[in-house]
């Protein structure tokens, strides 16, 4: 009996550092995308293990709903848009979410066992950048449509309540009023926000909008580092790695279990800033080295130059 009882206490010794059981992670997406897959593995080296993948693209005869009964998962990380409409019904399984930009408007109401991180980037934060890149600059230019990214702007006028950057928006309902609203914005703005508004932004009303900017010297912030091509000056963008660890902290106070509904969705964390050269020297903004390294110290953020 004794030679039992060390045995067991010999094994719990020498055990007790192993890691602890896995959990059965199921990840549904859209499909392969390389954000999407950067966020992915930003979520697996967190959570410490390979994910099973169930990617909506290539499914078949069986449905989403049949596949995720057969693997029976702990958690689900769901990501991208198409991803989290086929499964937000399910109630039964944790369900974190990731590259959505405004979840809220696709749940039609709190769930108890969904939670996850947005795409959205502070506008607090992002009146912040603006405020210390451009001191110049007082007023911002927003069009949008109320149906697609009225929570966005909302956001916005809110912060800019507590900051020198002040907002200027006009809601539109079609791309063709594009032209004749920037018309009227521009005496009163000195940097025009491009929002992910598929109203607003057609590829007619992105050649405008650029063409507006040069023949104005307004510059333009966006969400996209394609458009820096197009002649956007700055581009803050989310981290999408960051934003993968993030969804796999979450997913680690689920597993040490604290319940789903106790842990708020969050906005994106991480972000990166990218300036266009060509586009700043045309329009007589200065960005050495000296600057950004400034700037870093002051933020706590790099820029990057293209």
């Amino acid at each position: 009996m004794r030679n039992i009882l060390i045995s067991i206490l010999s094994i719990l010794f020498f055990c007790q550092d192993l890691p602890a059981f896995k959990q059965k992670i199921l990840v549904v997406q859209s499909c392969p995308f390389p954000p999407y897959e950067k966020a992915i593995n930003g979520f697996e080296s967190v959570v410490c293990q390979k994910t099973q993948r169930l990617i909506i693209s290539e499914l078949q005869d069986e449905t989403v709903e049949e596949k995720i009964t057969q693997i029976n998962p702990d958690l689900i990380l769901s990501v991208g848009l198409n991803a989290f409409s086929k499964i937000k019904h399910i109630k039964t399984i944790p369900i974190v979410y990731l590259m959505l930009l405004n979840p809220s408007s696709i749940l039609s109401c709190s769930k108890k066992n969904i939670t996850g991180v947005s795409m959205n980037i502070s506008q607090e934060w992002q009146l912040r950048v603006i405020a210390e890149i451009f001191p110049a600059i007082q007023q911002v230019g927003i069009l949008y449509d109320n149906e697609k990214t009225d929570f966005f702007v909302k956001r916005a006028l809110k912060a800019s309540q507590s900051s020198r950057v002040k907002i200027i928006a006009k809601n539109i309902t079609i791309s063709k009023e594009v032209p004749l609203a920037m018309a009227k914005m521009k005496e009163r703005i000195d940097l025009f926000w491009m929002l992910p508004d598929v109203t607003v932004f057609t590829p007619e009303t992105i050649d405008f909008l650029f063409l507006f900017s040069m023949e104005n010297r307004i510059p333009v912030l966006t969400f996209s580092v394609n458009y820096l091509e197009w002649g956007a000056l700055i581009s803050i963008v989310i981290d999408a790695s960051d934003m993968g660890r993030q969804a796999g902290e979450i997913a680690e106070r689920i597993f040490s279990g604290t319940d789903v509904e106790d842990i708020k969705a969050m906005d994106a964390r991480g972000k990166k800033i990218y300036i266009n050269k060509k586009i700043a020297e045309k329009m007589g903004f200065s960005f050495d080295e000296k600057f950004i390294k400034k700037f870093k110290q002051n933020f706590g953020q790099s820029i990057e130059l293209l």
